[in-house]
């Protein structure tokens, strides 16, 4: 009985007629099933039209909203009258039809009340129903009829409460496989731009491969990178930019500029819309700029760059090209830094490469200028300076001796005397003996008001001054400046113009040995007069120069009268008494450009270059007149001193010999 019970009921409920909105369902999905593989966009239009056949309405919408920013993140639009209920912005459709859906939470049938007037004349019934989507987005499916047609059931009600759970499901489902594809291509393309930049410790080209990975990525105008230079940012890299290679050699101090300000300070991403063309930083690009995102390049938990794109139109910047930055900020940020310490092991190599090939070259030069210009030029290679200046000084005489210039804009270091070096930071050194930096914001008090202005009228910097010493002894100063604008120096810089001060340092302290050695061994110890080797060797010279200029030479002999007699009454050291006053008063007796020299003995030597003969015995008398015309005051007592005196010119023909000369002269 059981059984045939059961049977029957079952041909009972197969007469009963099938549900309207089943058929509709089922004609719904066949539908969709067509377009599954399309995508999202075309998925939907699909299904919106599908929505006004299912329901025989005239217009069918579905919108996407995104709460938290309040903006329509997606209209879709279809059937037959798509233009019957018109489009609106976010708090249009909150405070309106969709707004009823999300209260009641259900498919609703919309009360005229809630339309606008314009609304209340086209539409005849409207019906919509909340979707169902993932936490942060909400959306609607609404369908229209126009004044004159039917108007919708409690049948429709429940035919859309449906559609929208399934819309729900395709939306979510499609948005998922979307964001998978765009997460699997973003990790493709992060993989791609990660090997390129850290196959390369090349800092350009892994501003490069930054850059270029993010093109396909995303819409953009224009993108940069910054990087932080102390509290300063220098745009490093640019695509999209007019004049990028002007525009990379500008520094923009973090504090002055709000936007960097911000990344700084916060370590957060700034996402800026609607900018006009006066609000656009200039490495956001030129032009139309809207739209604009900084994304801090962050490592060890610091801020070591910005990573900046711009859009000129189109849509914002959206989440999903949020989250692509972010990506390539962090990948980036790695590949930055590792390229920094390379350039900063390189570059330390390079800085002891300059030292060592700048101790090397100073072995190859004779003159002390050409080595204090090679060390120069070695300091304006390995620091960032436009200029690198030294000057070598006398203390005691207050003069500048040496004043070499080097650097990019060498040209633009004025020339200045011992007073106005002084004056500067330079004078600060030469006093204190300590190296100092002088940033350009500083109110550098180190220097007088002259000093102060010529360095602002020079549109000066950073500046860094080092003493030029050597084991105690100050030759001088050596200057380093920057303009305004660029970065400060840092401790690193100062360091490496010290080393390279020590460097001059020890040049001038070897030729000033050298001249020395040269002195000692050119010198008569006793006289300071040239010994007989230079009194040849120079007056070799100067005969040899008087037969090509065709100009009379002549030469003295001077012999002390009666000397053996002084040493052997007074002692040696009253001889040696004498000849230092002779020697005295011989040079006192002649030009500067006479060659002076002690012969031998109690014998001296004058060579006079441009002489004739005549001339030469007036100066012959005024040297015997200038030793026997006054007496000698030695520590034996005062002593009347007599002297002989030979002249003769030298043979204008040539083919004389500076010995030959003097002898006779001696005779």
């Amino acid at each position: 009985m059981r059984g045939e019970s059961m049977v029957e009921s079952a041909a009972i409920a197969s007469e009963q007629p099938i549900p309207e909105w089943v058929d509709r369902l089922s004609w719904f999905h066949a539908r969709i099933r067509q377009a599954l593989d399309a995508g999202v966009g075309e998925v939907l239009q699909y299904a919106v039209d599908a929505v006004a056949t299912v329901l025989d309405a005239d217009q069918a919408s579905l919108h996407v909203f995104e709460p938290s920013v309040r903006d329509v993140r997606r209209s879709v639009v279809g059937g037959p009258q798509p233009g019957l209920f018109r489009e609106r912005p976010y708090e249009g459709h909150i405070n309106g039809p969709s707004g009823m859906a999300f209260a009641h939470d259900s498919a609703v049938i919309v009360d005229p009340h809630v339309l606008t007037e314009h609304d209340r004349t086209m539409i005849g019934s409207m019906l919509v129903a909340p979707i169902p989507l993932r936490a942060g987005t909400t959306a609607t499916i609404a369908v229209v009829n126009g004044s004159g047609s039917r108007t919708f059931a409690k049948s429709d009600v429940t035919t859309m409460s449906i559609v929208a759970h399934e819309l729900g499901m395709l939306i979510d489902s499609h948005e998922r496989l979307a964001a998978e594809k765009s997460q699997r291509r973003l990790a493709e393309s992060l993989r791609e731009v990660t090997s390129s930049m850290v196959s390369s410790l090349d800092f350009t080209a892994v501003l490069g491969a930054l850059l270029n990975g993010l093109e396909p990525m995303m819409q953009f105008t224009a993108a940069s990178v910054l990087l932080r230079e102390g509290e300063m940012m220098r745009v490093m890299a640019a695509h999209g930019i007019e004049d990028a290679t002007e525009i990379q050699k500008s520094y923009f101090k973090v504090a002055s500029h709000p936007i960097l300000k911000e990344v700084v300070e916060t370590q957060g991403h700034v996402v800026v819309h609607g900018l006009t063309a006066d609000q656009a930083p200039v490495y956001a690009g030129i032009g139309n700029i809207e739209h604009f995102i900084a994304m801090p390049l962050v490592s060890r938990n610091r801020v070591i760059g910005v990573l900046t794109v711009s859009r000129s139109r189109g849509e914002p910047f959206d989440l999903e090209e949020l989250i692509v930055l972010d990506a390539f900020s962090v990948q980036g940020a790695v590949a930055i830094q590792n390229a920094r310490l390379f350039q900063s092991t390189q570059e330390s190599l390079a800085k002891t490469e300059t030292l060592y090939q700048t101790a090397q070259a100073l072995i190859a030069f004779d003159s002390l200028t050409e080595m204090l210009q090679t060390v120069v030029d070695g300091a304006a290679r390995s620091i960032p300076a436009r200029q690198v200046s030294l000057q070598t000084v006398s203390l005691r005489e207050r003069r500048i001796i040496h004043f070499v210039r080097g650097g990019e804009d060498r040209n633009g270091i004025a020339s200045v005397n011992f007073e106005e070096l002084w004056d500067g930071l330079g004078g600060w050194v030469l006093r204190n003996k300590e190296p100092v930096i002088s940033n350009a914001d500083d109110d550098e008090r180190r220097e007088g008001a002259l000093a102060r202005k010529r360095a602002r009228n020079a549109r000066l910097g950073s500046r860094m001054v080092v003493p030029v010493r050597f084991r105690g002894k100050l030759f001088g100063v050596m200057q380093a400046a920057k303009m305004r604008g660029e970065p400060d120096f840092d401790r690193r810089d100062l360091e490496l113009l010290g080393a390279m001060a020590n460097q001059a340092a020890m040049a001038v302290e070897n030729a000033r040995l050298f001249d020395e050695v040269q002195r000692l061994a050119n010198t008569d110890e006793l006289t300071g007069l040239s010994n007989r080797r230079d009194l040849f060797d120079r007056g070799q010279r100067e005969l040899d120069r008087s037969v090509r200029s065709e100009q009379a030479v002549c030469a003295l002999m001077l012999d002390i009268d009666s000397f053996k007699a002084v040493n052997d009454t007074h002692g040696h050291s009253i001889g040696d008494e004498v000849l230092r006053e002779i020697a005295v008063r011989i040079q006192g007796a002649v030009r500067d450009v006479d060659i002076v020299g002690r012969y031998g003995g109690e014998e001296f030597a004058v060579v006079l270059p441009e002489t004739e003969l005549d001339i030469a015995v007036v100066v012959a008398e005024r040297v015997r007149h200038a030793i026997s015309n006054r007496p000698f005051d030695t520590g034996a007592g005062s002593l009347d001193i007599q002297a002989s005196l030979g002249v003769a010119q030298a043979d204008k023909r040539g083919g004389e010999t500076i010995g030959h000369l003097l002898d006779r002269a001696d005779t």
